[in-house]
């Protein structure tokens, strides 16, 4: 008997889990632990969790240990493990698109949702790509793999409609 594939899903941190539309927000000024969640994000990622066994692995470039623990302490801030339901561990770090691509490959990343096309084209081995929308002024340079490889979302809800019965 073959055990079923365990599905991973691959969420960036910066405007698909935080709020930071607001430059006061940024991880690099003082208030960026009153930066809000996306509404309905947490709520989501526990239904991916538990109602489907999703593996959730948080993912986001940054290179700077400061910044990194700033994004850490506002995951634990917000009470973010508890809320979806998971252990709490570090979220992979990495410094450019590649390497994130390659750290999906690594953890069986089967499902991804990020905000940033720039991104989002170099996870082509990824089978399933959500583009939260927001970089709007990236998407142009990116559009023939967007249309062809990722579902393009405007919400959690939406990202809940698409992956939850």
């Amino acid at each position: 008997m073959t055990k079923p594939k365990i599905e991973v899903l691959g969420v960036d941190i910066g405007q698909v889990l935080v709020e930071q539309f607001d430059p006061g927000f940024h991880f690099r000024g003082p208030n960026y632990l009153n930066a809000p969640e996306l509404p309905e994000a947490f709520r989501v990622l526990r239904r991916l969790n538990r109602e489907r066994g999703m593996e959730i692995v948080l993912a986001t470039r940054c290179a700077s240990p400061r910044l990194r623990a700033k994004r850490t302490e506002w995951l634990d801030h917000h009470n973010f493990w508890a809320r979806v339901g998971i252990p709490r561990v570090s979220p992979l770090y990495y410094w450019t698109p590649h390497y994130k691509s390659s750290a999906f490959h690594d953890r069986g990343v089967t499902h991804a949702v990020d905000d940033d096309p720039d991104e989002l084209v170099h996870l082509d081995l990824v089978p399933h790509l959500v583009l939260l929308l927001g970089q709007s002024d990236r998407i142009e340079k990116h559009q023939g793999f967007i249309q062809n490889r990722a579902a393009c979302v405007r919400s959690w809800t939406e990202i809940e409609m698409l992956w939850l019965p």
